[in-house]
């Protein structure tokens, strides 16, 4: 499957040459003398191939065997065994063609296997093939005397290929119907288009783009010589072209079709010159498009109007009727709209290729004649900028030290340094990861905005040269290499170092670097660099530069295995999905996914200039021509029985384009022609049955996912909100579906007529406050001996002090006797927890010292239960990953042992995927057995475990006002069946979620109480807990972890509520809700506006609003991960993956899990994973494979039924 190690193949390194054309491959004789063609002898092609035999292996236009009947000769070394071989050559019966017999008839005639030679078709491919057009088919030159595959230029970003020792693979295509196809289907210029986006991808780059630039510009003048000669360079006829076998010939043959018609010079006068556009205008736009119409294009370039002023007709390129009438060709006339897609929607891709190859070697030659190079002036800054650079910088330190006075909420009054490092000290010791998160946003914002002053003061303005004078500026602006970030960085500073969206981390000591004091509040230790590279760092800042570097090459590694996995799940889902004959796209079983294809049925590949009314209008002749085997319409609907008119929101468009601009050129509208125009287009763009729609999506999400970088939790701006991002996000919508998303969010705006003010108590409202916030200050006194209940004990006293009711955080409505409420019962119950659960873990870290290895469950019935259960258990436990409940190992002794071991193996596979299912299981059903139940919390925990998602035995409910574990753990007894406390601890501390449900007489052990005592007065609150024989225990910090955990008040599943920041003034005010639940914001139907509710989390989506509603909300999310990083998808792609997923009316996964319920074909599931597992149940169940699918199909070795396979064809034969 993978397509490495096969016949007919040749893998070498790539090198670049610019004189090839694009859609050519440099071919070295060692392959060319290898790789064979098996050709049949005919009448019209014996002369070559004898030939070829007659010069044998050895001599390139050879043969190296050939065929008669069914044997098959290696041609013999000696020449005159050779010859006598080519003179039987005409004899085949193929020269003689006999009625009746087919070709495959047995007397057919010889095969000569003849070498590789120019004008033969190859597929070419880098891995990885990450998309379609990672493999492409390309004309053959051999090339002597090379050793390297050589490519041109502008299939770089195709292939995403640098020459700095890539190695690609070369196969040949061994008979006429893959050469066909070849040649029309995946030739190298028919792939201009990108099916990810519809954009261009091919193009020229670097030196091409600065030397078109400099020969485009105003004052280019070139002399006779160098205007021929230019001429002549570009448009030297590709070899494919001229007639291969009469040897001996000159080029200097005159070729009709390829003279030029040179154009008289711009200036007579003294001396005869030529523009460097009207270069450009005859070599390339009149040669180029022979014999066709000329065409009109008006685009704009990509050199901003800082650099070359306000002046349009240098911005713009405009071409009339193919005279360059004013603009340079830059990078923008390579991409999207610009000149060449222009050329290739107008006169198709053959065209465009051919341009591109010229433009290629004209401008290669072009730059030989002028020279470009860089040197240390181009990025040194004029005087004065530089003292301007100093005195900014000096800021920074000023604004750190205001952000540090803000955070800490010191006044501005006393800024004593070492007063703020300890104040700073205290905040982030105290409050860790938030803290220091908020710290390092906070200096971001203010440094990034410090930056970006320096950069406009001296770009483009501050430097010793100016624009087009000076080279690396000159590089950046017209997009042939690097970017504005590389100029700051070597001519201004280097800016803000980033690790994993924050800023460098501190050590322990509060230092980030041991040269550095500690808790320093200066910029520069924060990891702010303002040096720059071309005067040097300093040694810390060039370790700070470092730990960044270092941070994206570690994330680089890891994406590129998780965006794998993301794609290989989503094409093994979506491979048989495929435009029918009727425009519907259809699963492998012929089930509707969507009626027409991407909602108006446009191929991506073919809808890039569909809206762009005013290039149709313009070049409205041409497009007829181009069209004007179909021009009747008659034709075009008569073909298609399903889609005859234009969608509706095109025609709108186009109206509206009509209406506004009759007014500035009423001559050549004819709104009727217009729209005839526009309906031809759009037939001519539909889908072609056959297209395999499936495939492209997946790959069109999957190729960009390993642009994403991996570590982007950190939205500026958007306060304590984060929000799971990147690769990660798409694997939770797309890969497992799930139920729990990690961060879910909702969004509501308010009434217009809302004001600040009522945002803000309603955001506050809406906020839980935690014990933490009311309480002042906590105490902890011990009385270490002290009698109670006849025993020795020690008695430790809790004292808190709570803040008065006014001081409570603003528009809470909070009372004191709330609070004394919750102190007194939530509180309370949540201390009892959290001290057993600490003992518990205080004896098993002791007790993993004596590590005795019985695991038998034989004495757990017996005399001394609790000690010695305690023993063997609590080993067998931590290596377990520590989750499950005791009982259940009385219970089901090895069975549960062995289900948890296959738990464990299938975790390493995929992500996440069987926690999914198995906690669905237990949710639904309340009334299974206690013991299966464990398991499944145990899968969960464990699976987190392995994942890295802290440690396992930490994440136990805690007794928050709503858990249910308030309502059964209440009355517990007081009375004095005081059992081993550590059975008890241990019971309360795997008391699972699953047991809550399941409340089950059969836990008869009861729980120690250890409140003796509570007294609750004015703002004064105490309480007393009793300790025995345990080790002594640091009550404050238990009591703290507590406080932050029990609510005052709460609304359900809601854990932090903000404003949003408007973009507009006029728009509503949003709140913005960490956590999902619909029914609290219904109820506050006066205040919100609750019909524009959103939320990212699709299951409560289609729980609450339906199936509809779900399937916007993926497309939404989709889109929004991509826009993050600035990569467009077409949206047909993304609607066809949500229609996918939720066309059967739920929400599937696109994992085993979701293949297994809905793939009804065996040999698919068979080959994505677990294919035992899937291959029992097919034998079980009887399945029928009609190997519709690729998968099946590629199994078996049969063509598959896309594309050009999806039809048959039916002969008429008479007997």
């Amino acid at each position: 499957m993978m397509g490495k190690r096969v016949n007919f193949a040749c893998r070498s390194v790539i090198s670049p040459d610019p004189y090839l054309a694009v859609n050519e491959i440099g071919i070295p004789p060692y392959f060319s003398l290898r790789l064979t063609y098996p050709e049949r002898v005919t009448p019209w092609n014996v002369n070559k191939l004898r030939c070829a035999i007659i010069n044998g292996a050895d001599i390139h236009p050879g043969a190296t065997h050939y065929k008669d009947k069914e044997r098959m000769y290696k041609l013999q070394a000696s020449q005159n065994m050779r010859s006598a071989i080519s003179r039987k050559l005409p004899t085949s019966r193929g020269m003689t063609a006999q009625l009746g017999t087919g070709p495959e008839s047995e007397f057919e005639g010889k095969v000569v296997y003849r070498h590789l030679q120019d004008g033969d078709i190859v597929l070419v491919n880098r891995q990885p093939t990450l998309h379609k057009p990672s493999m492409m088919a390309h004309v053959v030159r051999v090339l002597k005397g090379e050793k390297t595959l050589r490519m041109h230029y502008a299939n770089c970003s195709t292939y995403n290929a640098d020459f700095d020792g890539d190695e690609m693979n070369v196969h040949l295509p061994q008979d006429e119907i893959s050469r066909a196809e070849a040649i029309n289907i995946v030739n190298a210029n028919k792939q201009y288009i990108v099916p990810t986006s519809g954009h261009p991808i091919r193009g020229l780059i670097q030196d091409h783009i600065v030397s078109a630039v400099l020969l485009t510009k105003m004052d280019t003048f070139l002399t006779r010589e160098e205007y021929h000669q230019l001429l002549y360079a570009s448009s030297v006829p590709p070899t494919s072209y001229s007639q291969r076998n009469r040897f001996g010939q000159k080029v200097s043959v005159s070729w009709s079709d390829y003279e030029i018609q040179p154009l008289p010079p711009a200036i007579w006068k003294p001396t005869p010159l030529w523009t460097g556009k009207q270069v450009v205008i005859t070599a390339i736009l009149n040669f180029v498009t022979r014999g066709r119409l000329p065409l009109t294009i008006e685009k704009r370039g990509r050199i901003q109007k800082e650099y070359i002023g306000e002046d349009h007709t240098l911005l713009v390129l405009h071409i009339h009727n193919n005279e360059l009438v004013h603009g340079m060709i830059d990078k923008a006339q390579f991409g999207t709209y610009g000149l060449v897609h222009a050329v290739h929607e107008l006169y198709g891709p053959d065209v465009a290729g051919t341009l591109l190859s010229v433009f290629s070697r004209l401008f290669t030659s072009f730059l030989q004649i002028h020279g470009f190079t860089c040197g240390v002036d181009d990025l040194l800054l004029s005087q004065k900028s530089d003292i301007e650079r100093e005195r900014i910088l000096k800021k920074s330190e000023i604004q750190s030290g205001e952000v540090h006075m803000r955070f800490t909420r010191t006044k501005d009054g006393d800024g004593d340094p070492m007063k703020l490092q300890r104040e700073i000290e205290k905040v982030l010791r105290g409050n860790g990861d938030s803290a220091t998160a908020l710290l390092d946003r906070m200096m971001s914002n203010s440094l990034n905005s410090l930056t970006s002053e320096i950069n406009q003061t001296l770009f483009p303005n501050g430097l010793l040269k100016p624009f087009l004078k000076n080279c690396l500026s000159l590089m950046t602006t017209t997009g042939a290499k690097g970017g504005l970030v590389n100029m700051t960085q070597i001519s201004s500073l280097l800016g803000q170092q980033e690790l994993e969206g924050k800023r460098v981390p501190r050590m322990v000591s509060g230092k980030t670097l041991p040269c550095f004091p500690p808790w320093d509040i200066s910029s520069r230790a924060g990891g702010f660099i303002s040096d720059r590279f071309l005067t040097g760092l300093r040694p810390q800042e060039y370790y700070f530069h470092c730990m960044a570097g270092r941070d994206g090459l570690v994330d680089t590694a890891i994406k590129t295995s998780r965006s794998g996995y993301l794609q290989r799940c989503i094409i093994k889902n979506l491979e048989c999905l495929k435009v029918s004959y009727d425009h519907t796209v259809r699963d492998a079983d012929g089930s509707v996914i969507q009626f027409i294809y991407g909602e108006d049925g446009i191929d991506v590949l073919k809808a890039s200039h569909i809206s762009e009314f005013k290039m149709l209008l313009d070049n409205q002749k041409v497009v007829l021509q181009k069209f004007s085997d179909q021009i009747s319409d008659t034709s075009l609907a008569k073909s298609n029985a399903y889609i005859r008119e234009l969608p509706c929101s095109l025609r709108d468009k186009a109206t509206d384009f009509i209406l506004k601009n009759q007014k500035s050129f009423p001559h050549q509208i004819n709104q009727k022609d217009f729209m005839k125009l526009m309906k031809l287009k759009y037939l001519s763009s539909l889908a072609e049955p056959g297209e395999a729609v499936g495939v492209v999506a997946a790959q069109s999400v999957g190729e960009p996912s390993t642009q994403m970088t991996l570590n982007t939790f950190h939205l500026a701006g958007k306060g304590d909100m984060n929000v799971t991002l990147g690769i990660p996000r798409l694997q939770e919508i797309l890969m497992t579906a799930s139920k729990d998303i990690r961060t879910p969010l909702m969004n509501c705006p308010l009434h217009v007529w809302k004001t600040k003010d009522d945002a803000e108590r309603l955001a506050a409202k809406l906020r839980r406050v935690s014990l933490a916030d009311v309480v002042e200050r906590m105490e902890v006194c011990t009385v270490p001996f002290s009698i109670h209940g006849n025993q020795i004990s020690t008695i430790y006293k809790l004292k808190m002090t709570l803040y008065p009711s006014e001081l409570y955080p603003a528009f809470s409505e909070l009372t004191l006797e709330d609070c004394k409420e919750v102190l007194e019962t939530t509180f309370v119950e949540a201390m009892e927890d959290a001290i057993a659960k600490h003992l518990d873990m205080i004896f098993r870290i002791s007790d993993i010292k004596v590590a005795s290895g019985k695991e038998d469950n034989d004495f757990e019935e017996g005399v001394d239960e609790d000690e010695s259960r305690n023993k063997s258990n609590t080993v067998e436990e931590n290596v377990d990953g520590g989750d499950e409940d005791y009982e259940s190992l009385d219970d089901q002794g090895t069975d549960s042992r062995r289900r948890k071991q296959q738990a464990n193996d299938e975790v390493e596979y995929d992500d996440g995927i069987e926690k999914e299912s198995f906690v669905a299981a237990g949710e639904h059903d309340e009334e299974m057995q206690s013991g299966f139940e464990s398991e499944i919390d145990h899968v969960e925990a464990d699976e987190d475990y392995l994942m890295g998602g802290g440690s396992p035995g930490f994440d136990m409910d805690i007794a928050t006002p709503e858990s249910p574990s308030k309502a059964d753990s209440t009355p517990v007894s007081e009375d004095g069946k005081k059992k081993s406390k550590l059975t008890e601890k241990g019971k309360k501390e795997t008391k699972s979620k699953a047991d809550k449900k399941a409340k089950k007489p059969k836990s008869s052990k009861k729980k120690i109480r250890r409140t003796i005592y509570m007294m609750a007065e004015g703002l004064k609150f105490e309480v007393h807990y009793i300790f025995r024989s345990e080790p002594r225990i640091l009550l404050a910090e238990i009591a703290q972890r507590t406080a932050k955990r029990v609510y005052v008040k709460e609304y359900k599943n809601i854990e932090r509520c903000s404003l949003k920041e408007n973009k507009k003034s006029t728009d509503p005010f949003m709140l913005q809700i960490a956590g999902v639940n619909f029914s609290t914001l219904w109820d506050l139907e006066e205040f919100l506006d609750i019909i524009h509710i959103y939320s990212n989390d699709i299951h409560a989506m289609l729980n609450t609003y339906g199936v509809e509603a779900a399937r916007a909300t993926i497309i939404k999310e989709v889109t929004d991960v991509f826009g993050l990083y600035g990569i467009q998808v077409n949206i047909r792609h993304l609607s066809l993956i949500a229609d996918f997923m939720t066309f059967h009316g739920g929400y599937r996964p696109m994992n085993r899990v979701g293949m297994g319920d809905f793939n009804t074909s065996p040999f698919g599931k068979m080959t994505f994973e677990t294919a035992t597992k899937f291959i029992i149940e097919s034998a079980f169940h009887g399945e029928v494979d009609t190997l519709e699918s690729p998968s099946a199909s590629v199994s078996l070795g049969q063509p598959v039924k896309m594309g050009t396979g999806c039809f048959d064809l039916m002969q008429n034969l008479q007997l």
